[in-house]
């Protein structure tokens, strides 16, 4: 069988990343204490054609997995764990390598979750060279709280980030942004509003909840000048057991990432170059400022900035008819109460709510392509969803410093390119600081009993430097 591509962003220089997924624990494994080996994980990447894959132990087969750790990235040959019960079933099949087998390299990593500080967030944890805490000798014996392992796992080179950051993070409000205060009840990206002034997390990963929940404190951040990323995950097989790679991120390389240090590669593509995230079936190549593709740029005075990019997204000419009784395209995915056909075990509906399908317009073939400043659609266009690569252009006014992306939501989102003016730094909104000041009090108040009596007081004084720094770019935000 030979597939054909609709769309090759390696041959544009972008590369496909999904940064959670796991060997054991949750669906698939008849073990899930053990899980299965980087020869069957590597059968999963491949067939979705992902250069990169952070492959993450957590809590229910850390002792298991750790073996498979080596701090760098393989490419293992795709062979049979058990060939013997293959021949038992008659089974004749045998692997075969082919000629792409070194685009896809797994990089065996640590996801924070099953730990004594799951309930602030479950940590991302990629690029480490040592994987053992200091002093840790059995899971029971990390942080109970998240800020010291960032600042363990940074230490060492590694990229941190919160995984699943909608979870518990979601408010009545579907707008984005907004200003209301989550409940902070599950394990998203709680304690990032902490660890970000502290200069100690990198990013946040989502593409499996509701757009608001998983980017309104994403959007704050940016609002007063924070560098925080965003990426796409899949937690396969866990918040879904379908496939890797139904959220996966798109950085530009000059070369390929492949070898012992694909993964590294990779991710100074993701600190410093152009990138996207979404679900893989729209696309942003070379989004660019008045020609400069740069992600930190500066301009002497306000005006007129000329925005472009080459996109491209596909679905089909007709919408899909539905196959499960009273599903309705006019609702948004996260006001659904039947999404797909079933709840998978940790009770979330599959598949993730970052699809293309939720961004056609009406019967057309046609997505809504945003220009976004500091939050804010501020100019878009009809992008027909044909499959074929289309070249964009806006202009826009920008009046102070401010961060710009593109986005077809929900579906793909730039990386924000962050323009200052005149030499001020991005403080975009009042009520950005504010609110993300007032949550340290409501995260507090949730969290607080969670962390180890010895270390509560460091904790306390973490959350206050936090207030403070929030309440120091409040004040010099320009806006309200």
């Amino acid at each position: 069988m030979r597939l054909d591509r609709w769309i090759d962003p390696a041959g544009r220089g972008y590369y496909s990343g999904d940064v959670h997924i796991h060997a054991g624990g949750c669906s698939h494994y008849s073990l899930p204490t053990e899980g299965v080996t980087p020869e069957t994980m590597i059968r999963h990447v491949r067939g979705e054609g992902i250069w990169v894959s952070s492959v993450l132990t957590w809590g229910p087969c850390y002792y298991y997995q750790t073996q498979f750790f080596t701090g760098r990235s393989v490419s293992p040959p795709a062979t049979l764990e058990f060939p013997s019960h293959q021949e038992a079933q008659g089974v004749t099949w045998e692997p075969q390598p082919t000629a792409h087998d070194d685009q896809s390299v797994l990089r065996y990593d640590v996801e924070i979750s099953g730990f004594p500080s799951s309930h602030s967030g479950h940590l991302i944890l990629l690029g480490l060279t040592d994987q053992d805490y200091p002093g840790a000798k059995i899971l029971e014996d990390w942080p109970s709280w998240n800020l010291p392992i960032h600042r363990w796992a940074r230490a060492q080179g590694a990229l941190t980030g919160f995984a699943h950051c909608g979870s518990g993070m979601g408010t009545a409000s579907r707008e984005l942004p907004n200003f209301d205060i989550p409940p902070f009840s599950a394990m998203g990206s709680n304690e990032l509003i902490v660890d970000v002034p502290h200069e100690a997390v990198d990013f946040v990963a989502g593409a499996e909840f509701g757009i608001a929940a998983e980017m309104n404190t994403w959007y704050h951040l940016l609002n007063i000048g924070y560098r925080t990323m965003m990426v796409d995950e899949t937690d396969f097989p866990c918040i879904s057991d379908e496939r890797p790679g139904m959220g996966r991120t798109y950085v530009s390389l000059p070369l390929p990432p492949k070898g012992d240090r694909a993964l590294e590669a990779w991710l100074d593509g993701l600190r410093t170059r152009a990138s996207y995230f979404g679900d893989g079936r729209s696309h942003a190549f070379d989004l660019a400022l008045d020609g400069d593709q740069a992600r930190e740029q500066r301009r002497t005075e306000p005006g007129r900035v000329h925005v472009t990019a080459t996109v491209a997204a596909l679905l089909p000419e007709r919408r899909p008819e539905p196959t499960i009784a009273g599903f309705d395209y006019d609702l948004a995915p996260e006001e659904l109460t039947v999404p797909n056909t079933r709840p998978n075990e940790w009770g979330f509906w599959e598949p993730s709510t970052w699809h293309l399908e939720w961004a056609r317009i009406g019967d057309s073939r046609s997505v809504s392509l945003e220009v976004v400043v500091n939050g804010h659609p501020v100019a878009s266009t009809d992008l027909v969803a044909d499959g074929t690569e289309q070249d964009v252009a806006f202009d826009i006014e920008l009046e102070r410093s401010s961060w710009i992306a593109l986005r077809v939501l929900p579906s793909m989102h730039t990386q924000p390119v962050f323009v200052e003016v005149g030499d001020r730094p991005v403080r975009a909104s009042r009520r950005s600081a504010q609110g993300l000041h007032d949550c340290v009090d409501k995260l507090w108040e949730v969290k607080n009993g969670f962390i180890r009596a010895a270390e509560r007081d460091e904790a306390r004084a973490a959350y206050d430097h936090a207030k403070t720094v929030y309440a120091a770019r409040r004040d010099e935000s320009e806006v309200e």
